[in-house]
């Protein structure tokens, strides 16, 4: 399971291409919904970067999680 925090976004090339279909504030933060090989992942952020709707931008998986994140594209 990779949890919304751990996943770092940004416009640079990242580990995997996404793109964001939703997003949330939630006062100090804001949560996305990526579409990622056509699966929803969520990521939650504080960063100050604003991503919008529509918006194509690359993930990072931090520590653990990363072995999971790079098996996404092979379990679609």
């Amino acid at each position: 399971m990779i949890r919304p925090e751990e996943v770092q976004l940004s416009y640079r090339k990242g580990t995997l291409e996404a793109r964001v279909e939703q997003k949330m504030f939630l006062g100090d933060a804001t949560v996305y919904f990526l579409n990622i090989y056509g699966q929803t992942l969520r990521a939650k952020s504080q960063q100050r970067e604003e991503f919008e709707v529509g918006d194509r931008l690359y993930i990072d998986i931090s520590g653990k999680h990363l072995t999971s994140a790079s098996m996404l594209p092979r379990m679609i």
